[in-house]
């Protein structure tokens, strides 16, 4: 039986390379959802004076409950968008060992 020539395994991309690119994905990520949100208070706010003038005001609509559903679900979004990626000084790996090897983990 004659012999197949083996090739060499490929090798995959190196943790290091993974980690990059993660890396680069999370930052990127934050930057982008960061501009969002700072576009979206901009816009939230040249807006509000005319939402209180004309919205608040008013007696209740369905244009009224649609027009309060579309606009503050996104304020909701963006403090909470914002709070989970406060970086906090109680948010960090050290504390995370303690709090592991304090419960037997």
């Amino acid at each position: 039986m004659p012999r197949v020539p083996q090739l060499p395994p490929e090798r995959g991309p190196t943790l290091s390379q993974v980690l990059s690119e993660i890396w680069t994905f999370v930052f990127f990520s934050n930057d982008m959802s960061w501009a969002a949100n700072t576009v979206w208070c901009y816009d939230y706010l040249l807006t509000l004076d005319r939402e209180i003038k004309f919205f608040w005001n008013s007696r209740w609509s369905l244009n009224k409950a649609l027009f309060f559903g579309y606009r503050y679900p996104p304020l909701l979004n963006t403090i909470l968008d914002f709070l989970i990626n406060l970086p906090l000084s109680w948010q960090n790996v050290s504390l995370c060992d303690s709090v592991a090897l304090s419960n037997g983990s």
